[in-house]
């Protein structure tokens, strides 16, 4: 296993070219990983979604004229609307 493979397993990242990249929503202001991340990764696991099929589903209104993300409810700290959103996507 390569050190990108083990990183990803506790965040998200992503591959651009030779580089990885991690999204800063996953980061507090110490640069620690988030505990929502460990949630999200598991539902994103358990739906067979890769890195990029969670960025594009986070990016998604949070409901019908609702007018936040999904990614700015995960911010607020409503992680569980944030998975129930996911798994019924």
């Amino acid at each position: 296993m390569t050190g990108g493979q083990a990183l990803s397993a506790s965040w998200l990242s992503t591959k651009l070219g030779n580089e990885w990249r991690f999204p800063g929503w996953q980061f507090d202001e110490e640069c620690r990983v988030k505990p929502c991340v460990a949630r999200v990764l598991a539902a994103m696991r358990e739906l067979g979604l890769d890195s990029e099929q969670l960025n594009i589903l986070l990016q998604q209104r949070s409901g019908m004229t609702d007018r936040e993300r999904l990614l700015d409810d995960l911010l607020d700290g409503r992680v569980e609307h944030v998975v129930r959103a996911l798994t019924s996507a």
